[in-house]
């Protein structure tokens, strides 16, 4: 049995969702709901599901920030987005961060089972197909994997696909990081991000926008948050304050 949580901020969909088809013939338990994208990352970083089906717009946070700090959490969950939105950029932000279904709202049903099988098919080839990660890695070799992250933390790769490349156990590796470094995978390259952030905010012919690009961060509002809540202000008023500065 494959497991599934639903984010969306409307309860009546969630509910909708719940009755659309009968997920247990498609061997899919349902094992969570959330009605906010941060109530969304809380729930998959406890129950790790197979899939989540998510709306893309919601208060506070929306579906694509939501899966991107899933990810960088080495959580690899298959999405299928939805969204009440027909604009061209909706689709196009959801299809850069990959994901596996993308449904407009009424939500059709053959449509949706159809994404559903195919996302159990190629969960049932990737458990055939997993390897054998290590673990008890010297720490000579987490050394090499920390420089890696140095050189790449802009490229947005997650922690699952750092364990892939170095044929460690996630979970172990992911133990092993926070010993080390004293802080998560996540917090950690967000630390990074922030730093230069605070160094490309210096350069007053950089945008706020190219600067969030250049950090991977495809939600403006997610990275100005972000920003906000490490440093204190926005980045924004960073970004003025330096360029007067500079003058």
């Amino acid at each position: 049995m494959y497991s599934m949580i639903i984010v969306d901020d409307e309860y009546f969909t969630i509910e909708g969702m719940k009755l659309i088809i009968d997920w247990s013939f498609y061997n899919i338990e349902i094992v969570g709901t959330a009605v906010s994208g941060r109530e969304g990352i809380a729930l998959a970083k406890r129950l790790k599901p197979d899939i989540i089906l998510s709306d893309i717009r919601m208060f506070g946070m929306d579906g694509i920030s939501m899966l991107d700090t899933i990810r960088q959490e080495g959580i690899e969950s298959k999405f299928i987005i939805m969204s009440g939105y027909k604009q061209f950029e909706y689709a196009q932000r959801a299809i850069e961060v990959g994901i596996e279904g993308y449904l407009l709202k009424p939500v059709n049903k053959e449509y949706l089972i159809s994404i559903v099988q195919k996302i159990t098919s190629s969960l049932g080839i990737e458990q055939k197909k997993e390897p054998e990660y290590e673990e008890n890695i010297p720490e000579s070799r987490f050394h090499e994997i920390i420089s890696y992250i140095d050189g790449h933390y802009c490229d947005n790769i997650t922690l699952q696909k750092i364990s892939e490349m170095f044929y460690i156990n996630s979970g172990y590796l992911s133990r092993m990081f926070k010993a080390e470094t004293g802080e998560s995978y996540v917090n950690y390259v967000t630390n990074k991000k922030m730093e230069r952030a605070k160094s490309l905010l210096m350069n007053k012919d950089l945008s706020i926008t190219e600067i969030a690009n250049i950090l991977s961060y495809k939600d403006i509002n997610y990275f100005s948050s972000l920003f906000k809540k490490q440093v204190g202000m926005s980045p924004q008023k960073y970004h003025k304050l330096n360029a007067q500065a500079a003058r």
